[in-house]
């Protein structure tokens, strides 16, 4: 599971690992950069945009997937 808008990516055994592991990678990125005082910052580097005080994020403009081979030696 990926978000652009955070640049955040966490993986599991199955989708429904990968999203629990998802949540608490968001939910870590949240704790740590408001205890920072960074969570501002970390927005804008982001792309995230703040419009009377309401933080707005990217606009996606596409997805796409790509295949690619990784060589294994024999």
């Amino acid at each position: 599971v990926y978000t652009p808008a955070l640049d955040l990516c966490a993986h599991g055994d199955s989708l429904e690992d990968a999203k629990k592991s998802f949540e608490t990678s968001v939910n870590l990125f949240f704790e740590e950069a408001v205890k920072r005082n960074t969570l501002s910052e970390v927005l804008r580097e982001n792309g995230w945009k703040e419009i009377k005080r309401k933080w707005i994020p990217p606009i996606v403009i596409g997805q796409d997937s790509q295949p690619i081979e990784i060589p294994v030696p024999a």
